[in-house]
């Protein structure tokens, strides 16, 4: 990029930085100020720093939204967590127009602070010619194909493992106890036989299913569920431990088409982060020389998801980078350009972001409150000092980035474009205040013959509970079958787990063990909320394969005490609760195999209004046996839920016991110790709020 060029384009982003902090009681919004090539089905989004007072949000004229070709639109608004509103378009944009957006004043915290509105712009892209369209359909992604080829197409119903890719474990002296996930692909494209797969560390079958191209990156993720990429749907397929598809996941905001296979990260809170690669034509000449004039340009989109699948964060490499950070080795003057290529996303301990970008060599933190940079480390815009490391370029093309529970991060270097082409496991010590990174372990494979183990995409790190790590070498370009696929070390960095295919075409994307806990999570989609009265709520949910009990958890929102409940019934009442309040709840199942599940994402639900309950007529009620020596039973049968005091007589009238009970689900039943009584006739009164039943019964 010239320099007068350079210094335009920082300017514009400095521009747009400050538009943003104009209005300073939004920490977030979306879409920036001045910003471009959104697409026409995109949303706004609005986050305060405090709460908002929802009462504020539903005013029929708090947002006016003009399209420059398609005119005035109408909205609807929702609020998600309390203080990031989500204006919705009720119709799509047109094709390259400019939108002017005007949040009106009137919006205020539950605090009673009133919040400024803002107005501003921001641009729809222009539609792809065909041209455009086949040109990026034919763009292949370095680390796996983007599923254009039609055997992707048929989805495999049946889990075969007829064409299971051989394997062998070479090496398995005392490894970390656990199972290991992993999805073979083949380098082969005429080869369409990919298999997420489970084996125990002698390399024994655990399960296996033949999904054509599909099985992407098949893992446990945070929240407890499995999940891979799905090619012909272009998401994210998400599995309980029955293997049985319970959710799907895709990129909004009019990215679905384009939700990239690289990486999901699912929270135990709901929030789902995935990600989008968005091609735009950009006149390439404007920028470096040589460059062509309708050079078809990758852009990297990121975006937050909350529980209901809603998108609360989205940040676009379109605002924040620059089409020349990539590597000086990446070719600008290309007809495709993939200059950033993100491969991994990891949320911080502090509840900010972590980005790999492969094509970039850095790795970016991002602040998820307002989306601006923490901090660049790695590549042309590195900030960090580097202390300790076995390499002068510390890592290039690197892939998955992860925080470790020690503080530490580790990356898997690919190393490519170095002088040695050798790949290796990194474990870094970030000082974030004053941007040190010190190396504290790595790890080369030792030569296999005459050859590094050198993987030029793909690859991964897992650090295990006992200290060891285990490492997915990715694409080796070295095809004989002597290079390992997966190595685990221990803490001295000696081998004590190796895996590799037979056929030297085959390698994995990333690989994972867990101690893995084959009880399924109640599914998500099973569980509803019926019968919300004033004062009780019943939960239901599918029955789980294999499941023995489950634990259902409830708390008032804020509070920090949870109250437990146990059930062997796929359903459970929760009574004495608060009128007009929300309560959230999560549920656990206990398995037959001895496993407990995760507890599935919280979920909430709200009480009626205080109102005061007349008691129908009791359509039964029964005493039994009669005459009875020892126990009788109480049995009510009613139309509504109801509370009833039970009164015992003696025959003259004189009252010697009572006993308050709840009828809910429309019957109840109590068993009483009576064989204490002196023989005779006995008198039992129900006592409803506007009705006495009386019964008889004859102690013997």
């Amino acid at each position: 990029m010239s320099t007068s060029l350079q210094r335009l384009f920082t300017l514009c982003v400095i521009l747009t930085v400050c538009a943003v902090r104009l209005n300073a009681q939004f920490i977030y919004m979306s879409p920036l100020p001045d910003s471009k090539y959104h697409n026409r089905e995109t949303q706004l989004i609005f986050r305060i720093s405090g709460k908002l007072d929802e009462s504020s949000v539903y005013q029929k004229d708090l947002v006016e939204i003009y399209g420059s070709e398609s005119g005035r639109h109408e909205w609807t608004v929702k609020v998600s967590e309390g203080r990031t509103l989500l204006v919705k378009p009720t119709e799509m944009f047109s094709w390259g127009e400019s939108v002017r957006v005007n949040l009106k004043s009137g919006l205020r915290t539950t605090n009673g602070t009133n919040i400024e509105g803002t107005s501003f712009s921001f641009m729809i892209r222009k539609e792809m010619t065909n041209e455009e369209k086949s040109r990026y359909s034919l763009s292949i992604d370095d680390d796996f194909p983007e599923g254009n080829n039609s055997a992707s197409n048929a989805l495999r119903e049946e889990c075969s493992i007829d064409s299971l890719p051989a394997y062998e474990v070479t090496i398995n002296n005392n490894p970390a106890p656990g199972q290991i996930f992993h999805n073979n692909q083949s380098d082969d494209k005429k080869d369409t036989n990919s298999f997420p797969t489970i084996i125990n560390n002698d390399g024994s079958l655990v399960w296996a299913c033949d999904r054509g191209l599909n099985g992407h990156d098949f893992k446990i993720n945070y929240n407890g569920y499995l999940t891979y990429f799905d090619y012909p749907y272009n998401g994210w397929m998400v599995l309980d431990s029955n293997f049985t598809t319970i959710d799907t996941v895709q990129c909004g905001n009019g990215y679905e088409s384009e939700t990239n296979g690289h990486e999901i990260v699912m929270y135990p809170d709901g929030h789902t982060f995935v990600i989008a690669y968005n091609p735009q034509t950009i006149d390439m000449s404007q920028i470096v020389a040589g460059g062509k004039t309708n050079a078809l340009v990758k852009g990297l989109i990121i975006q937050e998801l909350d529980i209901d699948k809603q998108v609360i964060f989205e940040w676009r490499s379109w605002d924040h980078f620059l089409i020349t950070d990539a590597n000086n080795t990446e070719d600008l003057t290309a007809l495709i350009i993939d200059p950033i290529h993100g491969n991994a996303l990891e949320r911080d301990t502090d509840g900010n972001l972590m980005l790999s970008s492969r094509n970039m060599s850095e790795i970016t933190k991002i602040n998820l409150e307002t989306g601006e940079f923490i901090w660049r480390m790695g590549g042309e815009n590195n900030q960090f000092t580097f202390l300790n490391d076995n390499i002068p370029q510390n890592f290039n093309y690197q892939h998955d980035i992860r925080r470790l529970a020690n503080g530490n991060v580790t990356l898997f270097n690919n190393g490519v474009s170095l002088p040695v082409q050798e790949s290796s496991a990194k474990e870094y010590k970030l000082d974030e205040v004053n941007k040190v990174a010190t190396l504290i372990w790595h790890y080369e494979h030792p030569m296999v013959g005459p050859a590094n183990v050198f993987g030029t995409g793909s690859g991964s790190v897992q650090r295990l509970s006992n200290g060891n790590s285990l490492i997915s070498w990715g694409k080796t370009i070295n095809s004989s079958s002597d290079i390992p696929n997966y190595t685990e070390v221990d803490m001295n960095n000696n081998i004590v787990w190796e895996f590799k295919f037979t056929d030297g075409l085959q390698r994995g994307y990333r690989v994972h063990k867990y101690i893995w806990n084959p009880c399924a999570l109640p599914s998500i989609n099973g569980i509803a909320v019926k019968k919300i009265t004033d004062n009780s709520a019943k939960i239901d949910w599918n029955p789980v394969n294999n499941a023995v009990t489950y634990d259902l958890k409830y708390r008032k929102l804020g509070k920090q005490k949870w109250k437990l409940k146990n059930t062997a019934n796929s359903s459970k009442k929760l009574i004495n609760l608060q009128p007009q309040s929300s309560y959230e709840f999560r549920l656990r199942t206990y398995c037959g195999n001895g496993y407990v599940s995760n507890w599935t994402p919280a979920d909430t639900f709200t009480t009626e209004a205080l109102r005061i309950l007349v008691a129908e007529p009791a359509s039964f009620f029964q005493v039994y046996p009669n005459p009875s020596t020892s126990i009788l039973n109480i049995k009510f049968e009613t139309v509504n839920d109801q509370t009833v005091t039970i009164v015992f007589h003696d025959i003259s009238g004189k009252k010697f016991l009572e006993q308050t009970m709840i009828i809910y689900d429309g019957e109840t039943e109590a068993a009483i110790d009576v064989s204490a009584l002196a023989r005779g006739i006995y008198v039992i009164q129900a006592i409803f709020e506007n009705r006495i039943m009386t019964e008889k019964f004859l102690k013997q």
